[in-house]
């Protein structure tokens, strides 16, 4: 591997390649790489070479199947290859965002037994049985926005009268909700009327944007398009409650598109819930729902894929005081009619006998019996006949002393029984103003979601920073993507250099065999086929696809 030639040693200084023909065998032309070069005389020099077996036997051997690891690709589209890379991708950082509106406006609502709508009229009719959102509900819901002050005036006024006619106990429970999920209930299960209300929100894609720098100004736009797939750049969804999920932009069936699309449920109902699923996400073209709008027509459509849905549950329950005095007080109402009627017969015994005591006084007071008091005790009684005899005139003065007889007699257990039973009234008045405000219902709920106004889905842009981006970004620029399927390398798949690499590399042609097996060992290697030598080196250029950006 070594030829001597008729020039001085210091004009082969710059040169490393050699091209020679045996033209006494053939006229093959061989390539070589110069390895070294060696003074002979002062006008001759030995050149060392080793052949360059790639372009020697370049048109005379054709690659065929073989596995490929790498290789820069024909295509570079948006959701195109997905293989993993492996490679680090340091942290990933939160980038645009967007949600809808509604969210920060709230509703007061209060689950009772009783129709809410005839509270205000002194009827508390149990309510009857409807559906919210397609959820049967025995109770109603009675709901005040928070427009101001006037939502607590309006809650303290339904649940005190509640208070007032002791229904707390039918008071069920009371909790916020946004207002947009507020609904009616319905009385038939109908979804113009009862199904779940919903809406649909936009979200941009982040094609075509740059990768931001960590706490630097700027950002870096990649070259090749991959870094636009899971991991490098995804969408993450939230709740506000600490719940995420996490959605790969290349699994949503639009790849033309600039937007993917969300369809955001909420189930009105005593334990609200708000869901997000994404449309036509994890779905291929061929998945459709029969929807029949018409039973002569059928219609097909895409629908929302709910296995990937994020919840919103855990909205704020409140709990609200109770004027146990006036609970109280509303109980008494009802039931002291029957304390004093019960005291009345439980004491007919003693006014029995405080009668008996009064008649047997006037008796006392003639020989003969008295007729019933029915005038003034001032009055004298006009004379009577008795058993054919004329009775003596008996004064008013002389009855009422016999009457207080009587009454001192045969009335003072009774007077004193009553006295007692007053008093014990009085004393459970006086103590029930002593009872502490009730408390109903609980808090729950993430409160401080709720009150930051963080509660919400919130659609959030997430790439890998800039610096990784770049730096991952040349590594694809000079090495493609890895494949990993069987193929046939393509030499000429970009514009200006194609790298590839195999594992179990394959020819066919007429080249010595060890040269043959040095080829295979390159390309297992890996080995960058350039177009253009005086390009050789410029990873400047633009080498996306043939009609690419």
């Amino acid at each position: 591997n070594a030829v001597s030639v008729e020039l001085p040693v210091d004009k082969l200084y710059d040169c490393n390649y050699i091209m020679f023909q045996n033209t006494a065998f053939g006229d093959k032309w061989f390539f070589g790489f110069i390895t070294s070069v060696n003074y002979v005389s002062n006008t001759v020099s030995s050149v060392t070479y080793t052949i360059d077996v790639l372009q020697t036997w370049h048109f005379d051997y054709q690659p065929t199947t073989c596995f490929i690891e790498r290789q820069h690709t024909e295509t570079d589209n948006y959701g195109e290859h997905l293989i993993d890379e492996g490679i680090d991708i340091g942290e990933t950082l939160s980038g645009r965002y967007t949600f809808g509106d509604g969210w920060d406006e709230y509703s007061v609502c209060v689950v009772t037994a009783f129709d809410k709508d005839k509270v205000g009229h002194d009827d508390f009719t149990p309510a009857n049985g409807g559906y919210y959102s397609l959820l049967y509900c025995g109770l109603d819901i009675a709901v005040f926005p928070v427009n101001g002050a006037s939502v607590f005036d309006n809650v303290d006024a339904f649940l005190n009268k509640i208070t007032s006619e002791n229904r707390t106990s039918s008071v069920v429970g009371l909790f916020m909700c946004p207002s947009m999920m507020v609904q009616e209930k319905g009385s038939e299960i109908l979804p113009d009327y009862s199904a779940p209300t919903s809406r649909m929100i936009s979200v941009f894609k982040p094609y075509d944007f740059g990768f931001s720098y960590a706490n630097k100004p700027g950002s870096y736009m990649p070259k090749n398009k991959k870094l636009f797939n899971y991991p490098y750049c995804s969408l993450m969804v939230t709740n506000g409650d600490g719940d995420t999920k996490t959605y790969k932009w290349e699994n949503f069936n639009s790849p033309t598109d600039s937007a993917v699309f969300f369809q955001e449920s909420f189930i009105f109902s005593p334990s609200p819930v708000a869901a997000t699923a994404p449309l036509e996400y994890g779905q291929n073209e061929d998945y459709r729902v029969k929807v029949l709008t018409d039973p002569l027509q059928e219609r097909f459509h895409l629908v929302a894929n709910n296995d990937e849905a994020l919840l919103m549950n855990d909205f704020p329950t409140c709990a609200y005081a109770v004027d146990s005095y006036r609970a109280w007080l509303a109980q008494k109402k009802a039931s002291l009619p029957y304390e004093i009627a019960g005291h009345y017969l439980g004491n007919a015994g003693l006014r029995s006998q405080a009668n008996m005591a009064s008649m047997n006084a006037l008796r006392n007071t003639s020989p003969y019996a008295p007729m019933p008091f029915e005038n003034d005790l001032m009055q004298e009684f006009p004379q009577q006949m008795i058993g054919g005899s004329v009775s003596p005139r008996i004064t008013g003065r002389q009855l009422g002393a016999a009457a207080k007889a009587g009454l001192a007699a045969g009335g003072a257990a009774m007077a004193v029984d009553t006295a007692g039973f007053v008093l014990d009234q009085m004393k459970q008045f006086e103590m029930a103003k002593l009872i502490p405000e009730g408390i109903n219902g609980t808090i729950s709920g993430n409160g401080y979601s709720t009150a930051m106004r963080l509660k919400r889905f919130t659609y959030t842009q997430r790439s890998i920073k800039g610096e990784y981006a770049k730096m991952i970004d040349d590594y694809f620029t000079m090495f493609g993507y890895k494949i990993n399927r069987m193929g046939v390398p393509n030499r000429k798949a970009r514009p200006h250099w194609t790298f590839i690499k195999t594992t179990n590399f394959q020819l066919i042609g007429s080249i010595p065999a060890d040269d043959a097996q040095t080829i295979a060992d390159l390309y297992n290697a890996g080995i960058t086929w350039w177009r253009n030598g005086d390009e050789i080196g410029n990873y400047n250029l633009n080498n996306s696809p043939v009609g690419g950006v």
